[in-house]
């Protein structure tokens, strides 16, 4: 009994101390315009480049101190680190951020990101701004900037909308769990051999 008392005690000590050590996610714009003829530009910015936050903090600044580009192709992917501000992200998706503003002529506006689902339902977009989380569905899928498109859902939202502008996106989230894998094996080992 005592055993198992002290195995469940230290399992939730490990996973409270774990918690306590998560960073949270980001989501970043690069606020440059693209090249002449290019909507989004994945391209790695040069260090010293400035970043704009999306969420948690709208309008946060960051400055890119440098960048590993895992596998050289000059480009932004998923797995690769960026360092803003003195601290490393691990970048967890790269795409477009598209910002909408409700037609004709209205002051409501919203910045979506595209959200891949294969379960029949088609132009499905996560709002990171200013309602984060959001689910918005269009009936055409959105493509050029000066595009009009027709949301569907949610209701408060149907109706025409125009893309405004159409910008790089990361989310970025720790670099690495805050407990080795080495070290979280000598955990489960130890214990398991307290049930043996």
């Amino acid at each position: 009994m005592t055993r198992s008392a002290l195995a469940l005690a230290l399992a939730g000590l490990v996973l409270v101390c774990g918690s306590g050590w998560a960073q949270e996610e980001i989501y970043l714009e690069y606020p440059a315009p693209p090249p002449p003829g290019r909507q989004v530009d994945p391209s790695w910015p040069p260090d010293g480049s400035g970043w704009h936050m999306l969420a948690p903090t709208y309008c946060a600044g960051y400055t890119q101190d440098g960048h590993e580009d895992a596998n050289g192709d000059g480009m932004i992917d998923a797995c690769e680190h960026i360092t803003l501000s003195g601290q490393r992200w691990h970048i967890t998706w790269v795409g477009p951020t598209y910002t909408l503003v409700r037609s004709p002529g209205r002051a409501d506006s919203m910045m979506v990101e595209p959200v891949f689902l294969g379960s029949g339902r088609q132009h499905v977009y996560h709002e990171v701004h200013p309602d984060f989380c959001t689910t918005v569905e269009t009936s055409e899928p959105i493509e050029t900037e000066c595009q009009e498109v027709y949301i569907t859902n949610p209701p408060e939202d149907v109706g025409w909308w125009h893309v405004k502008r159409i910008k790089l996106n990361i989310r970025c989230g720790p670099p690495q769990s805050p407990i080795e894998d080495s070290t979280w094996g000598r955990i489960k080992a130890w214990l398991s051999g307290l049930f043996d």
